[in-house]
């Protein structure tokens, strides 16, 4: 699963940046943290799976992208509503894959 080189990560994880974006690159992302994924395919917005889960549901043909960590569910809702926010804020909607697809064309 691809990164997003501009990762969200909540709060409590920030002091972590640079390991954290490395972990998530390398596919081994620990237990303790949760992923905000950009899932492939239309009508679903954003994902929240366990770390670990992520190289399970990885998967080279589809355009999967991991936008954001955070260190418990709750925190991870609440960053997947930022994300959202911000969306909806810039372009009046919620589609975060059409918001972010001028970077994620940069990035592949």
């Amino acid at each position: 699963m691809k990164v997003f080189p501009e990762l969200w990560i909540a709060g409590s994880l920030s002091y972590e940046r640079k390991a954290l974006y490395e972990k998530a690159s390398e596919g081994k992302l620990p237990g303790s943290v949760f992923a905000v994924v950009l899932p492939d395919g239309p009508g679903r917005v954003l994902e929240i799976m366990k770390g670990p889960d992520v190289r399970k549901f990885d998967d080279p043909a589809k355009d999967q992208w991991i936008v954001g960590l955070a260190s418990s569910k709750d925190e991870a809702v609440v960053l997947s509503g930022e994300i959202l926010n911000r969306v909806l804020e810039r372009t009046g909607g919620t589609d975060v894959r059409a918001y972010l697809a001028p970077l994620l064309r940069e990035c592949k």
